[in-house]
């Protein structure tokens, strides 16, 4: 008998978690649904309530609610939803106490509420329901055409022209049958306290309640796996998908299945790898009706081409589906959400039909889905991403191109977009319509349709655009009757760096670069533009000083081009954009100050350096940002394109020019240069003089100045003095003059996740230098086999000759490289310098700091000494002397430190001055005395086991 009663009691206990998991398990489930129909919403509009949130056509229905009077629906139960899921985890520890408090009591006050919970939550739905549908606001608009009515809680019902069909969903059904559990498992632990003690619990009671807990939890923890095998065909296929049970699992083997396939039951849809489900050309290919399916791992091709019929490769309809590491090609539209809210679209590729672009479908489109994650999808060759009437959404590292609009906003408010990578579309991203949208480290380049935006923000309110990398659109922002914040962007290269519209007003646009646009800011249409707050910019363009040292020019930016101004009034002008009519017009202006337009803008305070800014972090699949400081750093991380498209004017005249200089005379010559950072004065009067053809090493103590040199030849850091390149003055000339030069640093970063291919084309784009056949061009620096690996899978030797490569993009005569091959090994070393020595019997001009003394023998004409800022010396390496500024270094192991101690006794006798360290003796001599030194270690052979010699370095 005790040993029955034991066994009744952890049934029970057992009842009792059995139900606590049940709640646990409805909380991410949907409660109830109804789903309203009418003529003009034929498909219908669905209203999904969760234990703590509404989904479905919200918007829509509170647009209609409107109309006739009724409040708008998220003022329903605000205090329930927001107490909903602590509530639910309080039931579920009370369901633990029932279960350790089992056959006591208190017991019944544990079980209570939770017995009680579904009863509680369908009352307080119907209350809703009665209170919206019976306090109508009699002022709305059509109030008279609509009597107070109460929708239905369950089953069918009439508002209006409205069917409305309401179902209790699985959430639901979840907590009553924790219900029944805790009330079932009370019966069992309560049995022997009121029954006599000649009454017991019977086997067939036992077994009875175990059943019945059985039936209730093989639907949640027990769901079965079928294989699909190619040979099946298309209905016994769809006849599986409509008898699989909730939690079924359908993996299907690898092969081609013929479509079309619709999903009814919430289930899992498995592709192992080769796993094709096509749709035969037809219609879509796979629907989805049923929430909370997951597709994983199935390539989805070949949907119908009907674009008023919207043919998709997957088409959802229901809340929680999950997509992920599915592959969609040849499909009109990609994958397409209809009132599917708490989406996760992740890890795909999307490829759409090879259509011309008005003939394409959205390869992701979202249409009333709330909540929904879009990430690490690659969208090619489609229309738009596109996002309308769908809130609070996430679109991250996605990589979208060859479509129209990369991201396409509409009516969409709280979004969060970040680290996408959107290149080769005709408009980058286009904001419509939408509130408090958040753009942020995103990668937008080369987007050059008719428009060619690189961001377009249209009508938006509260928006945030911060740390994003523009470079080389038509247009880097388009704004218009928008207001928010612009802040912390590099717009780079682009033709125009902003457009804005006259209507956009109250916007904060600070601490963005504006570099080496075309234009950096026009004013489209009539008006001003001087509404919006621009602080703290950096302009490339900007001529002012800094006198006080605050890192702020001392006056403001403050752009005055006549052309911009004369355009505005008559835009067939804008032909005249760039060529030297408009240069002179922007001289007679600056003659005749009368004359002079009003500024379309000010900035008070511009940034002399460019701020920090952010790369690394915002290329796809990133980790935390790298930060590159200034300028200089820009360029290395844009892959060392040198100087991008650093003349915006004829690059074909100065293609001739160069060429025309490149034979006779100097090629750099620097004169009185002068360099400080704050207190501390870094270059001092340094001059000198490079001629054409001549390959130069800055050699030199860390600290000396060579790269911060080399900055300054860039034109990167301001510096007083003088700098030519091929007799053009760099500080009245810039844009010309860096046309001129390539550039390399010690470090280069690129995104990793293009190809070289991709990447090189990339950077020819920005200095309009045309290679029709990249192979051969790769050929010259060995890379010919690199072309379509992506740049991660690069060693650093190839990383360092691709930068290489793209330096010398457009033949700039002169090459200016800083510590090219401190991070190579030596076998790679010898082939980087390889290719430098073929430069240079080229003709080009070489300019490069080093530690090695190997490579300034081996490939420089001549050494400039720095030390402390200034040149302390010149040598001719082909001339080598004994007061050579590089030293030979020499190591001696001898026999024990006593010999090594009298090697270095005798060896200042002579002139040699050795530093012993143990039975160790290190000679530093100029390069023309090591041979001396030599000869003289070797008339003491008795004192000395080894001689080394080792590399020439600081």
């Amino acid at each position: 008998m005790a040993n029955g009663k034991s066994l009744q009691t952890w049934a029970g206990r057992i009842l009792f978690l059995a139900a606590g998991l049940l709640l646990f398990l409805s909380m991410n489930q949907m409660y109830w649904c109804v789903v309203v129909r009418a003529p003009q919403y034929p498909g219908g509009l669905k209203l999904c309530a969760y234990v703590d949130r509404l989904t479905g056509d919200v918007r829509e229905l509170d647009t209609l609610n409107h109309y006739i009077g009724m409040r708008p629906l998220e003022e329903a139960a605000h205090f329930e939803r927001q107490i909903a899921r602590k509530g639910v985890f309080l039931l579920i520890a009370l369901c633990v106490l029932a279960a350790v408090t089992a056959a006591r009591r208190i017991t019944l006050l544990f079980i209570l509420p939770v017995g009680l919970f579904p009863f509680i939550f369908a009352g307080d739905l119907y209350y809703w329901l009665r209170k919206f549908g019976l306090n109508l606001d009699p002022k709305a608009p059509l109030n008279h055409a609509v009597k107070p009515f109460v929708p239905p809680l369950f089953g069918h019902g009439r508002i209006a022209q409205f069917d409305a069909l309401a179902r209790f969903q699985t959430g639901f059904w979840m907590a009553l049958g924790a219900s029944a559990l805790v009330f079932i498992g009370y019966w069992l632990v309560r049995v022997r306290r009121v029954r006599t003690r000649t009454q017991h619990v019977t086997e067939a009671q036992m077994v009875a309640a175990a059943l019945l807990m059985g039936l209730v939890m093989v639907p949640v923890v027990h769901a079965r796996t079928r294989v699909v095998n190619p040979g099946a065909s298309t209905a016994t296929i769809q006849n599986l998908l409509d008898h699989a049970a909730p939690g079924d699992t359908i993996v299907f083997e690898k092969g081609v299945y013929p479509g079309p396939f619709v999903v009814r039951r919430p289930i899992r849809l498995i592709g192992k790898s080769g796993a094709v489900i096509d749709g035969r050309g037809k219609g879509t290919v796979l629907t989805i009706l049923a929430p909370n399916v997951v597709i994983r791992g199935l390539t989805v091709r070949n949907s119908g081409t009907i674009l008023t019929a919207e043919n998709t490769g997957i088409l959802i309809r229901a809340p929680g589906v999950v997509v992920e590491k599915n592959r969609l090609e040849d499909v009109l539209f990609g994958i397409y959400l209809k009132n599917a809210g708490d989406a996760r679209i992740v890890d795909n590729i999307l490829i759409g039909k090879a259509v011309p672009v008005p003939r394409r479908g959205d390869l992701i489109r979202t249409w009333y889905s709330q909540n929904v994650l879009i990430e690490r999808n690659q969208l090619r060759r489609g229309r738009d991403l596109v996002l309308w009437f769908s809130d609070n959404l996430h679109i991250r590292e996605n990589r979208v191109s060859e479509g129209r609009y990369g991201i396409h906003f509409m009516y969409s408010d709280n979004a969060r977009i970040e680290r996408n990578l959107l290149t080769e579309n005709s408009v980058g991203s286009y904001l419509m319509y939408s509130h408090r949208l958040h753009l942020s480290r995103n990668m937008i380049i080369r987007n050059r349709g008719p428009s060619g935006y690189g961001v377009g923000l249209k009508d938006m309110d509260e928006t945030e655009v911060r740390n994003n990398f523009i470079a080389g659109n038509r247009v880097g922002i388009f704004l218009e009757n928008s207001t928010g914040t612009i802040e912390g962007n590099t717009l780079a290269v682009n033709d125009t760096g902003m457009k804005v519209f006259p209507s956009a007003r109250n916007n904060w646009i600070r601490g963005n670069q504006f570099i080496w646009n075309g234009t950096q800011v026009s004013v489209e249409g009539q008006g001003q533009i001087d509404q919006n707050h621009w602080q703290a910019n950096f302009w490339s363009d900007y001529t002012g000083l800094d006198l006080n040292g605050d890192g702020y020019g001392d006056e403001p930016y403050a752009p005055l081009h006549i052309l911009e101004y004369l355009t505005a009034k008559q835009p067939a002008l804008k032909i005249f954009h760039e060529t030297p009519a408009a240069r002179a017009l922007d001289f007679a202006y600056r003659l005749f100050p009368i004359y002079r337009p009003r500024p379309i803008l000010r900035d008070p305070r511009p940034l002399i350096q460019p701020p920090r800014i952010a790369l690394a972090g915002m290329i796809i699949r990133s980790h935390p940002i790298f930060r590159l400081p200034g300028l200089f750093l820009l360029i290395a991380g844009l892959g060392i394109v040198g100087t991008s498209r650093l003349w915006l004017g004829s690059l074909g005249s100065a293609r001739a020019d160069a060429e025309a200089e490149k034979s006779t005379g100097e090629a750099v010559v620097v004169e009185n240069l002068s360099m400080r950072f704050g207190a501390t004065e870094v270059l001092k009067g340094v001059t000198f003089s490079v001629k054409v053809g001549e390959c130069v090493a800055l050699w030199g103590p860390n600290g000396a100045g060579k790269t911060t040199l080399i900055r300054c030849l860039l034109g990167i850091l301001p510096a007083r003095g003088s700098v030519s390149i091929l007799g053009h003055d760099l500080s009245r000339n810039g844009r010309k003059v860096r046309y001129f030069m390539g550039y390399v640093p010690q470090e280069v970063r690129f995104n990793p996740h293009l190809t070289v291919e991709e990447t090189l084309s990339f950077y020819a784009h920005l200095r309009r230098a045309g290679i029709k056949d990249i192979r051969p061009y790769l050929a010259r620096f060995n890379l010919e086999n690199t072309r379509d690996q992506r740049i991660r899978e690069l060693s650093g030797g190839q990383r360092q000759k691709l930068a290489l490569a793209i330096a010398l993009l457009g033949q700039p005569p002169v090459l200016l490289l800083d510590e090219p091959t401190s991070n190579l090994d030596p076998d790679m070393r010898r082939e980087f310098l390889g290719i430098l020595r073929r430069l240079k019997d080229e003709g080009i001009t070489i300019v490069f700091c080093t530690h090695r003394g190997s490579e300034v023998i081996g490939l420089a004409d001549r050494i400039l000494l720095l030390r402390d800022g200034t040149i302390e010396a010149e040598t001719d390496v082909r001339a080598p002397q004994k007061d050579s500024v590089i030293m030979s270094r020499v190591q001696v192991i001898c026999c024990n430190p006593e010999a090594a101690k009298q090697l270095c006794q005798e060896g200042e006798k002579v002139g040699f001055n050795g530093y012993p360290d143990g039975n160790e003796v290190e000679w530093a001599v100029p390069l023309g005395a090591k041979l001396d030194l030599l000869a003289w270690l070797m008339t003491k052979k008795d004192k000395i086991m080894d001689i080394q010699t080792l590399e020439s370095e600081w």
